[in-house]
C-alpha cells in the first residue's frame, strides 16, 4: 500500500476494500459506484472520484466493494494498481497527494456530520474548484500560488459554495496544506485533469440540484427557514 499512498505499516483490516476499474468513452469522466455502501463506512463516491482524478484517472468507471465494514480509504490503491496493470503510467507523487486529499476531505466532512448548514457535495465541488483555480493561477502567473494566494483562493471558493461560515479556520488550514502539496505535482499542468475536473464539477452540481429539489418536495425547506433556502438557491442558481 505504501508504494502509492505514502503510508507504511497499514492495518491489514483496512485493506479489504476492493475495486474494479473499467475504461469508459472519452468525456464520460470518472464515475464511482460503491457496490456495498453498508460496508464502506467513511469515503463517499464523490470523494473517491475527486481523489482519483488527482492521481491521474481519466474516463473510468470504478466499482468499490468490501465483504466487511471498512473505512474504504485503501480502495484508491486498487485503482492505481489497476491503472498500472493496464499499462498506464502512475505517478506516485500524485497518488500520495490523492491519498492526502481523500483523508483531508473526509476528515472535514466527518467533522460536520449532522450539521444542517453543511453539504458534502458542496465541499466536493469546492475542492474540485480549488484544484482548477490553482491550475489557472499557475497558467496566468507562470508560477504556483503563494500560501497567501492559496488562502484567498480557498476562501473565495468556499464562499461561492455557501461554506464560508461552515468550514472552520483549522479546516481551512488543512485544505491549504493539501493545496500546497497538490500544486507541486504534475496534475497542476495536466489538460486531462482539467477536463476531468470540469466533468466532475458538472456531476457535483447535478447532485446538489437534485438534493435541493428533494428538499423542496419534502417540505423541509419550509421548516428550516428562508436563510437555508437562500443558501441552496445560491449553490444551485448557476446551473439550475
Amino acid at each position: 500500500m505504501d508504494q502509492y499512498s505514502g503510508t507504511s505499516g497499514a492495518d491489514t483490516a483496512s485493506l479489504y476494500s476492493s475495486v474494479l476499474v473499467q475504461k469508459q468513452d472519452a468525456g464520460k469522466g470518472v464515475v464511482v459506484d460503491i457496490k456495498t455502501p453498508q460496508n464502506i463506512t467513511l469515503i463517499t463516491e464523490t470523494q473517491y472520484a475527486n481523489a482519483a482524478i488527482t492521481a491521474g484517472a481519466t474516463d473510468v468507471l470504478i466499482d468499490v466493494a468490501s465483504p466487511i465494514q471498512v473505512t474504504g480509504e485503501s480502495a484508491l490503491t486498487g485503482v492505481y494498481k489497476a491503472l498500472a496493470a493496464n499499462g498506464e503510467t502512475v505517478d506516485t507523487a500524485r497518488t500520495e497527494v490523492a491519498q492526502q486529499e481523500l483523508e483531508t476531505v473526509n476528515e472535514v466532512a466527518t467533522a460536520h456530520t449532522g450539521d444542517t448548514n453543511f453539504d458534502s457535495s458542496a465541499l466536493d465541488k469546492a475542492v474540485a474548484e480549488i484544484k482548477t483555480a490553482l491550475a489557472d493561477y499557475k497558467k496566468s502567473n507562470g508560477q504556483v500560488a503563494s500560501e497567501s494566494d492559496i488562502n484567498t483562493i480557498i476562501n473565495d471558493v468556499l464562499a461561492n459554495n455557501g461554506l464560508e461560515n461552515v468550514i472552520t479556520a483549522d479546516e481551512i488550514s488543512k485544505l491549504v496544506t493539501f493545496a500546497k502539496a497538490y500544486q507541486e505535482t504534475s496534475a497542476i499542468d495536466s489538460a486531462e485533469v482539467a477536463a476531468q475536473l470540469n466533468q466532475f464539477k458538472q456531476q457535483a452540481e447535478q447532485q446538489i440540484s437534485e438534493a435541493y429539489k428533494n428538499l423542496q418536495d419534502s417540505g423541509i425547506l419550509e421548516k428550516i427557514g428562508a436563510f437555508f433556502e437562500n443558501l441552496w438557491k445560491g449553490l444551485t442558481g448557476l446551473f439550475a
